[in-house]
């Protein structure tokens, strides 16, 4: 049986701006105070027993958990970082890639997803849809975590969080009010918060913590 926990946490700050959303490419790196707070958050984990680190393929997750990896060095615990495509960012490939196709358009998509419950609707051909994420991708990503009974500290994104502890909370059989009305508690959230998962029996339970990691964590 497995008796890990996992530490869901989303990548620290890149100075993302929502007036100028084109910052937050896929190979966007940590901000000075991002790199600043993520020092001091990664503190939280010299605890909690870590055996192994597994990041998105992002650079901005990455970096987050080279930070951790650093500081558990410190601690005497030598870990690699490892990457799993699984954790990537919801998949919307025109616009995590380097030219932002499309941005108003994307935005116009995402309000109807969520406003008109078009959870199975994509963006383009190569995008993911809310469904899909929800149904076939963190469905891998929990047999991921789950093995072995290491605990383990991930380093992703927002809405994997978001869609991912909605799993945990609904189970597969969900409907799509029931889907964005989950998705929608859980994601304002994330930002400032370590999700964890015990899979013993398989609860969930957010640690809060502000955006501002400084401000909260212990010195």
């Amino acid at each position: 049986m497995c008796v890990s926990t996992i530490y869901l946490v989303r990548h620290f700050s890149t100075g993302f701006d929502n007036n100028n959303p084109k910052k937050q490419y896929q190979s966007k790196n940590l901000s000075k105070n991002g790199r600043a707070d993520g020092q001091i958050a990664v503190r939280y984990f010299a605890d909690k027993g870590i055996k192994r680190i597994i990041t998105s393929e992002f650079t901005r997750a990455n970096e987050s958990g080279h930070l951790a990896q650093k500081h558990l060095a410190k601690k005497g615990n030598l870990l690699e970082v490892e990457t799993s495509s699984l954790l990537n960012e919801w998949w919307i490939p025109n616009i995590w890639g380097e030219k932002h196709k499309d941005l108003h358009s994307y935005f116009a998509w995402r309000k109807t997803v969520f406003e008109e419950l078009q959870v199975r609707s994509i963006f383009d051909s190569d995008s993911e849809s809310l469904w899909n994420l929800y149904q076939i991708r963190v469905p891998k990503v929990l047999d991921l975590l789950r093995g072995g009974q290491e605990n383990k500290l991930i380093f992703t994104h927002s809405q994997l969080i978001a869609t991912t502890i909605s799993y945990v909370e609904n189970g597969p059989k969900i409907s799509a009010e029931r889907l964005v009305e989950s998705f929608g508690n859980f994601f304002p959230k994330i930002c400032g918060a370590v999700a964890e998962i015990h899979c013993d029996d398989y609860t969930k339970k957010l640690t809060l913590i502000d955006h501002n990691y400084i401000k909260h964590i212990p010195k």
